[in-house]
């Protein structure tokens, strides 16, 4: 299941990277601060969405244990 996760993870954030490239290419513009620190974020920002599903799963209210009686 954890391979399956990081094969995702990979797949949504190269998609975005390639994505921003091409744009970048299409524009014609240069290598500058922003553009790499654009390419920096297409690789970060999935992780911030697994960390949010994590959170809401730890955190979610759990019902009280049944209690079945005893006879």
């Amino acid at each position: 299941m954890l391979v399956f996760i990081i094969i995702l993870y990979a797949l949504v954030a190269v998609g975005f990277t390639l994505e921003s490239y091409l744009e970048g290419e299409r524009e014609q513009s240069g290598w500058d601060i922003w553009r790499v620190a654009g390419f920096g974020l297409c690789l970060v920002w999935p992780l911030h969405i697994g960390i949010v599903v994590l959170a809401a799963v730890l955190h979610r209210p759990t019902p009280p244990a049944a209690r079945v009686p005893l006879t």
